[in-house]
């Protein structure tokens, strides 16, 4: 078979070759390749088209690569955090923000179709569990959630492993650590100690005491002032509990409510936590730009084994799109995309896909010319790619 897939993308892709089979790794690699070069809706016959394989005769194969064929979306998902970590987090906690959206999708032969809450157009959120693996000993690992995380049992079962960081009510009941259990005492061991004050009921003690901090990216503003008071308890509720650290903080400018938030390592710093919890609103521009850039919710698989993996594969590219352009940018610079009357000071996620697509459409795979720029030569075949590419709808 001729090789299609631009050599740069070859190189990138090499750490995941072991993922996969012999007979599917360049399947995959098309099917990447034509997934970031495509614009528009990603199906899978997109993809073939802006690869040139639109009259190939054994397109079913590339179909089947989500459908049918066996490969382990979370080993590939463990490279992945490897590679991400190694290049953006080396050194200290790696901060993982953790998010529920809806994907929206429509077909009556997709059988995980339903009506669900859209947690971006509603008000409340709903209670989520999550498992997983620790692949990342050695290191801090802070998971950043909303209130939708915010289940004693959830913290309690991975809080040996991971620093969770989320919102906590304020009508919360919250106890002492249960006393020491002396050789007289008779009974059932105890789970808790006394009741403490609700986080309610120290807003409104003139004796709390508050710290003033400064902290930046609180709401969108650079800066805010926020007065926070913080302390350690058991929180409890019949049957559950789980040791945390409290943090009540106050907008200083008084246009925000009060607010609470948890961590489940007694021992974290306030601020700290307040800083990390901050960090979680960037997974709402991500989820767009995945949506805006990389076709999610465009694509038309109807399998469920299919379903289960597109959306996760193009959350994937996102990461992998940032992780190319950052070696690009090491190495060349980065372009941004800015006009007169839209100022950058920093690149968008769309500079680094642009900058990764110029990387591949230059690649001596498409552009077999002398490399005389003055008098470049474009092939046919790939001139005829770049006009259908720029010409088709999105």
């Amino acid at each position: 078979m001729v090789n299609t897939v631009p050599r740069p993308l070859v190189q990138w892709l090499w750490p995941f070759i072991g993922c996969f089979s012999a007979a599917t790794w360049h399947h995959v690699q098309v099917l990447v390749a034509g997934t970031v070069l495509c614009p528009g809706r990603r199906t899978v016959t997109g993809a073939l088209r802006v690869m040139g394989l639109e009259q190939a005769s054994g397109f079913a194969v590339y179909h089947r690569v989500l459908s049918t064929a066996r490969w382990s979306a979370r080993r590939v998902a463990r490279v992945l955090l490897h590679r991400l970590v190694s290049a953006l987090v080396p050194h200290g906690p790696v901060v993982i923000a953790l998010d529920d959206t809806i994907e929206r999708r429509w077909g009556k032969r997709i059988a995980l179709r339903g009506i669900d809450r859209d947690p971006v157009r509603s008000s409340h959120g709903h209670f989520v569990k999550v498992s997983g693996l620790r692949w990342l000993p050695g290191r801090t690992v802070i998971a950043v959630a909303d209130s939708s995380f915010s289940a004693i049992e959830l913290l309690r079962a991975v809080a040996a492993h991971v620093n969770v960081i989320t919102r906590l009510r304020l009508d919360a009941g919250l106890y002492e650590p249960a006393p020491a259990r002396t050789a007289r005492t008779l009974g059932r061991p105890r789970v808790k100690g006394a009741r403490l004050p609700t986080l309610n009921e120290r807003l409104a003690d003139p004796a709390t005491a508050w710290q003033r901090v400064t902290l930046r990216g609180w709401y969108g503003k650079t800066e805010r002032r926020l007065d926070l008071a913080s302390g350690t308890a058991i929180w409890h509720h019949p049957g559950r509990q789980v040791a945390i650290r409290w943090v009540l903080v106050r907008d200083g400018e008084g246009e925000k409510p009060p607010q609470a938030f948890l961590s489940t390592d007694p021992a974290a710093d306030p601020v700290a936590i307040l800083g990390w919890f901050v960090q979680r609103w960037r997974v709402e521009v991500t989820l767009s730009e995945v949506r805006r850039h990389l076709g999610v919710e465009t694509q038309r698989q109807w399998s469920d084994r299919a379903i289960l993996r597109t959306t996760p594969a193009l959350l994937g590219l996102f990461s992998l799109v940032t992780l190319w352009a950052d070696r690009l940018a090491a190495d060349r610079g980065l372009r941004l995309d800015s006009v007169r009357w839209y100022r950058k000071a920093e690149p968008t996620f769309s500079d680094a896909l642009a900058l990764v697509r110029r990387e591949l459409w230059t690649a001596p795979t498409f552009a077999t010319s002398r490399q005389d720029r003055d008098n470049a030569e474009i092939p046919t075949k790939l001139l005829d790619r770049l006009i259908h590419v720029a010409c088709r709808p999105p």
